[in-house]
């Protein structure tokens, strides 16, 4: 289950040159993640699933508190 628009999006906080190292830096591809990055809070959603530092999950996943009542609610119908 999508977890829909995320507002306080952003890269890790290494980013934009602080990764360790010249391949991490390079997989801090900004333009990639422009939406959600740096946009209004209905248009800060992408669907895309990327590693560390661009942290997808922070997008996709941005809070339980939804998904617990429907996994409660579902829980009801298996056995």
């Amino acid at each position: 289950m999508t977890g829909g628009p995320n507002p306080s999006y952003a890269l890790d906080s290494c980013c934009p040159s602080g990764c360790s190292s010249v391949a991490n830096n390079a997989k801090r591809n900004v333009a990639a993640v422009t939406p959600p990055l740096g946009q209004p809070a209905m248009k800060s959603y992408l669907d895309f699933n990327g590693n560390w530092p661009q942290d997808s999950w922070s997008v996709t996943e941005n809070s339980c508190g939804y998904q617990i009542a429907y996994v409660r609610l579902l829980s009801k119908f298996l056995r």
